[in-house]
């Protein structure tokens, strides 16, 4: 048996010490770097995918780039549907939900829900005869904790829906608009999403639509939501009126109201020909109570101090 000095055993034991502490350093290194790889790797996928979505999105912009001088409405329908499928590949990425949409701001509605669960994208395109026909996807999360979304295809179908203030749609049978507002409501644990469109309807009239949107517990939206309006029930708003005039609709975030102009014919005898239909002096009101939004008439819009 060896038997070692105090001084040789003190050595050793530093030395083994030492190697410990080298070990520690070496390890927590090791730790660091792997952390900073992943993390690299990580940021470099990220900015990848993004670039992508960019690039998909320049790809919409030249198709309505196109659409603008393309006096073929077949060609121009064509176009629409090609962006369709480029919308559909970049929601195959998660990054495109926060993805601002730059490029296409001045062509495209994109709208956001006060509760970060609900994203509404729309456009349109016009027909040679000034109709119009619209587009468009309803995203949507079950929590905000997800990064994970479904989408929907709105599909137009408005020429074919007889009676579009009473009947509940879906994106397949959809009343399309541009929208241009949404206001998130709760009643209970049901919200109500309601949206604020517009349409450029014919030579002679415009059209300005109130549209509520729910979801199932499938997460599967459903277009429609009882109005009580003058006696009875609808389950959406148009308003319908003269073309080249501006007729105001707007939720009043002061008053928690929705807030439109009163139209009514420039004559009597016109009444229920909608090409003569104008706003007025006063302005009626949609106030959201128990689940519903509520008829107001003549609401004061003035600011008071």
């Amino acid at each position: 048996m060896v038997i070692l000095k105090n001084q040789e055993y003190h050595d050793i034991k530093m030395q083994i010490y030492k190697n410990i502490l080298i070990s520690n350093k070496f390890m927590k290194n090791c730790f660091v770097i792997i952390i900073l790889v992943l993390f690299s790797t990580s940021l470099f996928s990220q900015n990848d995918k993004l670039t992508k979505i960019a690039d998909l999105e320049n790809r919409i912009f030249l198709n309505f780039q196109k659409m603008d001088s393309e006096e073929n409405d077949s060609i121009s329908l064509a176009l629409s549907e090609i962006n369709i499928k480029l919308f559909e590949e970049i929601f195959t990425y998660d990054e495109s939900w926060e993805y601002p949409y730059t490029q296409l701001k001045n062509r495209v509605s994109v709208l956001n829900s006060d509760d970060k669960l609900v994203k509404i994208i729309t456009w349109n395109i016009v027909f040679q005869n000034a109709s119009f026909q619209y587009f468009g996807f309803v995203l949507h999360k079950k929590d905000k904790k997800s990064i994970n979304f479904e989408y929907f295809i709105l599909n137009d179908k408005s020429d074919e829906i007889k009676n579009p203030k009473i009947e509940n749609l879906n994106p397949e049978n959809w009343f399309g608009a541009l929208y241009y507002e949404i206001i998130t409501m709760e009643s209970g644990k049901n919200k109500y999403y309601t949206l604020l469109g517009w349409d450029g309807n014919n030579k002679l009239t415009t059209k300005k639509i109130i549209e509520v949107v729910t979801f199932n517990r499938k997460g599967e939206p459903k277009f429609g939501s009882s109005f009580p309006i003058n006696g009875g029930f609808e389950q959406r708003v148009i308003f319908e009126y003269r073309k080249g005039v501006d007729m105001v609709l707007r939720y009043n975030k002061r008053k928690k109201m929705i807030i439109f102009d009163f139209l009514a014919p420039s004559d009597p005898k016109y009444e229920g020909i909608y090409q003569y239909y104008v706003p007025t002096s006063s302005w009626d009101g949609l106030f959201f109570e128990n689940g519903k939004w509520n008829y107001q008439q003549e609401v004061d819009v003035r600011n008071k101090k």
